[in-house]
């Protein structure tokens, strides 16, 4: 997620991770032919204070599979589905408090010996990370939620209220959804009553 080459004495503002997530997103559904300039002319349009990502999605541009995909071809963390997480954040809410849920943004969302998965829209929070996993006593390692799904999670697991926007699926304006060759969903594709088996687990996590 590099910054674009600038020429020789201009001004180059840092981007935030967000932005250069961003960005990397926006070309990847454009090459994918998920959506085109004018729609992301449109979206930045909307406004709101909403990600890129929500607002696609809150038009009916994009739906919230392309959007996982996309962010999948640029983030080297697993990009999780909401349902598939769900059953584990449930049962593995206790493990994090409401307050503490609500402030940083996480829900834990499967634990292993040594180890515990948190959803997360901020992936880029290594500092959060490790000082949860020092409080913790455990490794955390960080999946990607977007925004909506990440507010909806918290919602249904800790009763912190998402915008209501968030649960009404928009009629959807583009083709119909293109999976990404060869990907692999965190919920394995099988419904085996767990978030994972422990052999994916390993192999997603083991660094």
């Amino acid at each position: 997620m590099s910054d674009p080459i600038r020429l020789a004495g201009e001004p180059s503002p840092r981007r935030t991770p967000l932005q250069r997530l961003e960005a990397d997103l926006a070309a990847s559904l454009i090459e994918a032919g998920c959506t085109t300039a004018a729609h992301l002319e449109e979206a930045n349009a909307l406004g709101g204070g909403l990600r890129l990502s929500t607002r696609l999605w809150l038009l009916g541009l994009v739906t919230e599979e392309e959007l996982r995909t996309g962010f999948a071809s640029h983030l080297q963390i697993p990009c999780a589905r909401f349902e598939a997480i769900l059953e584990g954040a449930h049962e593995h809410a206790r493990s994090l408090s409401r307050t503490d849920a609500d402030k940083d943004r996480l829900v834990p969302v499967a634990v292993r010996p040594g180890k515990v998965m948190v959803a997360t829209a901020e992936p880029w929070r290594l500092a959060l990370f490790e000082d949860l996993g020092e409080r913790m006593g455990q490794q955390v390692i960080p999946c990607f939620l977007d925004e909506a799904p990440m507010a909806r999670l918290l919602e249904a697991v800790y009763d912190i209220p998402a915008d209501p926007r968030f649960h009404t699926e928009p009629e959807v304006r583009t083709r119909a959804v293109v999976k990404a060759p060869n990907e692999e969903p965190v919920d394995g594709g099988e419904s085996s009553g767990e978030l994972m088996s422990e052999s994916q687990f390993d192999k997603l996590y083991q660094r």
